[in-house]
């Protein structure tokens, strides 16, 4: 593309590079209550840009496990969603119940019995100024994939252990990032990578 002025793309040449630039396989089903429904085509699983989650973080995560066809330990991982939702101030109208029939619709449209499963609450699309107060409504978007390994090495973490290191130039989450599970991940991710520096 250098050089070169970039075309205004069809439809059917969006879905088409959408599809084409999609290398990673074992995404199994996406649930967003912005569509009202579920896709299977990992194409499709797509989070609005002027979604907050995406460029505010304005969002809280959690996650949990598909094992053996059962979520396991999805109704405390959902109690912990919805109190970091509360006090990241996402406002919305859905239940415990609500959320848990979400992650288990998603789960039961795979048809696998064992993967991995994240599921967000985002104040929602609506703008790109830092206030949610441009956002109609809060979003929920669930996914199922297959189980990721526990390391980044060829050995099983569980018989040889993990190989841990101080990193000294990231510094420590301030105490609310700390207790909310909020969609910014960018000192985890930056602790790891100077991790992986060290050795």
């Amino acid at each position: 593309m250098t050089g070169s002025t970039p075309d205004v793309l069809s439809e059917s040449e969006v879905l088409s590079r959408l599809r084409s630039k999609r290398g990673q396989t074992g995404y199994r089903a996406m649930f967003s209550s912005w569509l009202g429904g579920i896709v299977t085509d990992p194409a499709l699983m797509q989070i609005p840009l002027d979604d907050h989650l995406v460029h505010r973080g304005h969002g809280v995560f959690d996650t949990c496990t598909l094992s053996d066809g059962r979520l396991y330990r999805l109704g405390i991982h959902v109690d912990r969603l919805l109190q970091s939702a509360s006090l990241a101030r996402i406002e919305h109208s859905w239940t415990k119940e609500d959320i848990i029939q979400m992650v288990v619709d998603t789960a039961s449209k795979t048809g696998i019995r064992d993967g991995a499963v994240r599921y967000w609450l985002s104040v929602g699309p609506g703008g790109f100024s830092p206030s949610p107060r441009e956002c109609p409504e809060a979003c929920f978007y669930c996914v199922i994939f297959d189980p990721m390994p526990l390391g980044v090495t060829d050995s099983d973490p569980l018989s040889a252990g993990i190989p841990e290191v101080t990193v000294r130039d990231t510094p420590m989450k301030p105490q609310l990032l700390a207790t909310i599970k909020s969609n910014n991940y960018l000192l985890n991710v930056l602790t790891h990578m100077e991790a992986i520096d060290l050795g």
